[in-house]
């Protein structure tokens, strides 16, 4: 039974530790009673100060059902501090300058307030005066809650004593800590204290004639403060429902305990748990949010299975789809140097779709641009030029008025740049959205004062604020009616009546782990002035956990290892189950909930896809490539039209490299003037070289071993040209040939490439075709492949395109690789294809044989074999891993 009151003005009370919720909150309204009968109060000026706002409906209820059995008829005015003040005072506009507890006004004035200290402070060490902003709100925020919790007759000392800590030394090494903590404790006194004066007003007027204060979790210090003041004359009533189960002599709670391998199982375990409790109707179920990534996996498994979730913890701004597609949005118009990933990111995220995204991504890779900024020299097509005028227009509304301006004009254009863009309507209407358009005084008028909101910041200041605000701010997703799990806090499962709480994550770096101290107050001047220190905050977290042993069902979990960091179990877990063992209750092992389901093993088999109806009207070398080396291949890449996108980054790779160098020898045989000598071909090239080199995207220091190794290339590939020119042959007649031609053989299908150079025997020869065909590597497998010259599809290809495209090359048609890399001799070593025109008719026939086969309904099977699947893109899709072995 709760302890009854003595008859002096100030008196504390403990309920019965072993209590359950409900005996508990019951003994809190029979203490209250014994206060009224006691002292003859009226009951409507009797104030209940409780904790937490979510706890006023379960008090009144508690009240109500004593009402019902006829002990009581008038409830006591039940409140938190918070409630009271705003129903004694109303709201007042802050002073400028004042500390608001706003995420986004009070990051703007601690900007300004360390930019008037030290001007050069931002572009000097940008992160460390972004970390010296986030610290000094949290630290001013913290003071200024601390003094209002003060008795305003006793702030004057308190203020004595915070000055008089936060003085520095000269030369003391936390210098600069120490003037962030004076500037903290004199921004904290700005801060609006309208709400609390009218508290201290009502504690001493007649409206109040007893209080009475719960403790639960630990002190409240305003209450505390509050029924120091009431108790000096009239009755003050503190309740002390705090809980250890270390030290009390029995638990309600049927205590579980489970040790799990790692994430995922633990994971598995909680969900298995939370859906047992609900078969067996036992229900509302708290999930104790001790570490969200965990219990995002739980979300996961608990939808999949379709129960209703009431999250009341929520998420960061920023990491909803909302607040992340707003921060790429503004990386990707304010950064003139941004990526071209960036680009695609933003439009890609953009809440309400981006038209022909997709066509001007492929446009952006097959061009291979990494910058936004080399987009303008692009010749787009139509429906990629719309997708970026689009985005043009934009982002010029964005960026009208230079890149440094107040806030209040960065968001009234960044309002204007999202209507531009089509995104603001599909933000209002997403409940993510529309709080992102709040947290940053978006959504209406301002709310602020114009002295927040004038603060000149440029853009990239700006980004990061916007950034800040969204990691500050969070995001409470609406919640079913009457849910029956509700995901939670350690802080508010107190006194709640769950029939079952599941509580993942206890170990000993999630729960029990020794708090940080206040970076600029430190442990000691935190505990001088009433800032909720490293102690404190332990202490009151081992009183938070030990409430769930009010529940009638707990289950406590934790896992071996993260990774492979290896986990201990929570002090505060250890301590309750010693106090267990020693009072003879020892916990139980949690079974484990999960089904066991027996699936039979179901290989999969060779996929042997059947489409002629989706064979394609042309055929190129790596199509024919393709075809001979997996026919599944061919139909997922060429026939399906699955591509494997290559990534925009600004990694010089041998990729960006070949590209190069064919550039710079098309430019050079289309610019070459015959017979004008080598040191003239020498000193061309390497101007074209550079002039190409001037044009890439890449850090120009990225390109250094390609550079060169062109500056050797340069005369070794002159010097080749000149030998060829001397033997008869006509080089670079034709560069970066695309060629096309129908095959009769075939009802009309065409062949196609990109040949990298033909060249041209005399017309006394007879006409004869050369293709030479460029390698940025050291030929080692081109020799390898015309050792085989039936197994090499490319050069035969490309003979057979070409003596289809000019036929009247009586001459023949010969091939060569022409590896970009010198020899021991400083000279190129082509490698010659011998007899190139009979791999041409032996390719001409089996592609005959094979197409005729696939229009006649043939299957392309996937053949899983060979170095082909080692690095084949298709492999996920052919599922050549899970096939039978007996297939």
């Amino acid at each position: 039974m709760p302890a009854r009151p003595a008859s002096t003005a100030g008196v504390s009370a403990a309920l019965a530790p072993a209590l359950d919720v409900a005996g508990c909150w019951d003994g809190v309204a029979a203490s209250i009673e014994a206060l009224l009968d006691l002292h003859r109060l009226d009951a409507r000026r009797v104030v209940v100060l409780l904790p937490h706002a979510y706890l006023l409906p379960l008090a009144r209820q508690a009240w109500a059902a004593r009402a019902e059995r006829g002990a009581v008829r008038w409830p006591p005015a039940f409140e938190t501090t918070q409630t009271l003040a705003a129903r004694l005072a109303p709201p007042s506009s802050p002073t400028a300058g004042a500390l608001r507890f706003d995420a986004a006004l009070d990051r703007l004035q601690a900007d300004r307030l360390l930019r008037e200290a030290r001007p050069a402070w931002p572009r000097e060490d940008r992160r460390g005066f972004e970390l010296a902003c986030a610290r000094l709100v949290a630290s001013a925020q913290a003071l200024a809650r601390a003094r209002l919790g003060v008795d305003p007759r006793l702030q004057a000392d308190w203020l004595e004593t915070a000055r008089a800590c936060s003085a520095a030394l000269p030369g003391a090494p936390d210098q600069l800590e120490r003037g962030l903590a004076r500037v903290a404790l004199e921004w904290s006194l700005s801060t609006d204290d309208g709400a609390e004066a009218a508290l201290w007003r009502f504690a001493d007027s007649a409206d109040c004639q007893g209080l009475v204060v719960l403790q639960l979790g630990g002190v409240e210090p305003l209450a505390a403060a509050l029924a120091d003041r009431v108790g000096l004359d009239r009755p003050v009533l503190r309740l002390d429902a705090d809980f250890d189960p270390a030290s009390s002599a029995g638990t309600p709670a049927a205590v579980r305990l489970a040790v799990c391998r790692d994430e995922e199982d633990e994971a598995q375990h909680a969900a298995a748990t939370v859906l047992a409790h609900l078969r067996r109707g036992e229900q509302p179920v708290a999930l104790v949010a001790q570490d969200r990534e965990l219990l995002r996996r739980v979300r996961a498994l608990l939808e999949r299975a379709r129960v209703p979730i009431a999250d009341e913890t929520g998420w960061r701004l920023s990491t909803t789809r909302a607040g992340a597609a707003l921060s790429l949005w503004l990386a990707a118009t304010l950064n003139p140097r941004a990526d071209t990933d960036t680009l695609l990111d933003a439009l890609k995220s953009a809440p309400g779709g981006w038209d022909d995204a997709d066509v001007l991504e492929r446009a952006l890779r097959r061009a291979g641009t990494t910058r936004v900024m080399q987009i303008e020299r692009l010749e787009l097509a139509d429906q990629a030029a719309a997708a970026w005028l689009h985005f043009v227009q934009a982002r010029d509304r964005l960026m009208e008025g230079g890149r440094t301006r107040p806030v209040a004009l960065w968001l009234q254009q960044l309002r204007a740049s999202l209507q531009a863009a089509g995104q603001w309507q599909p933000l209002q209407d997403d409940a993510a959205g529309a709080q992102v358009l709040v947290a940053l005084r978006l959504g209406g008028p301002a709310q602020a004062g114009p002295e927040a909101l004038e603060a000149r910041l440029s853009a990239d200041e700006f980004a990061a604020w916007v950034d800040a605000v969204l990691e500050q701010s969070s995001f409470r997703p609406a919640a079913p009616a009457q849910a029956p799990v509700v995901i939670t806090p350690l802080a508010r499962a107190l006194l709640r009546p769950f029939a079952a709480i599941v509580c993942p994550a206890a170990d000993a770096t999630r729960l029990g782990a020794w708090p940080a101290a206040d970076p600029l107050l430190g442990e000691s001047t935190a505990q001088a002035l009433g800032v909720p220190a490293a102690a404190r905050r332990s202490a009151d977290e081992a009183r938070a956990f030990g409430q769930l042993f009010r529940a009638p069902r707990l289950t406590l979990s934790y896992r071996h290892a993260d990774s492979e960091t290896p986990l201990a179990p929570s002090p505060l877990l250890r301590l309750a189950q010693r106090a267990a063992l020693a009072a003879g209750r020892a916990w139980a092992e949690a079974a484990d909930e999960r089904e066991e389901r027996t699936v039979q093993p179901a290989p999969g088999l060779r996929p042997q896809p059947v489409a002629p109806m989706l064979l394609p009207a042309s055929i190129s070398a790596t199509a024919c490539e393709a075809l001979r080396a997996c026919p599944y291949r061919f139909f997922a890449e060429r026939m399906l039209g699955l591509r494997l996108d290559e990534e925009l980054d600004d990694e010089v790779d041998a990729r960006d490299h070949g590209l190069w160098l064919h550039r710079v020898l098309q430019r050079f045989h289309a610019e070459r003037q015959t017979g004008a000598g080598e040191a003239a071909d020498l000193a061309r090239l390497r101007a074209i070289a550079a002039e190409e080199l001037a044009l890439q995207p890449h850090d120009g220091a990225q390109f250094l071993p390609f550079e060169a190794a062109f500056e050797a290339l340069a005369p070794a590939y002159v010097a080749q040209v000149a030998q060829d020119e001397a033997a008869g042959w006509q080089v670079g007649e034709r560069t970066e040939a695309e060629l096309r031609a129908a095959v009769p053989e075939l009802d009309g299908l065409a062949l196609e490439g990109r040949v990298d150079r033909l060249d041209l025997a005399p017309p006394a020869e007879g006409r004869a075709l050369r293709i030479v065909d460029y390698k940025a590597g050291g030929g080692g497998r081109q020799r390898e492949a015309v050792r085989q010259p039936f197994e090499d599809t490319q050069l035969a290809f490309y003979a057979l395109l070409a003596l289809l495209a000019d036929p009247a090359a009586a001459g023949g048609v010969r091939a060569q690789y022409l590896p970009l890399e010198l020899k021991r001799d400083a000279a190129l070593a082509p490698v010659e294809h011998p007899r190139v025109d009979l791999s041409a008719d032996a390719l001409l026939a089996g592609l005959q044989q094979d197409w005729t086969r696939l229009r006649a309904g043939a299957p392309l099977p996937a053949l899983g074999e060979g170095a082909a699947c080692e690095y084949c893109n298709a492999r996920g899709l052919c599922r050549r891993d899970h096939w039978s072995d007996e297939e």
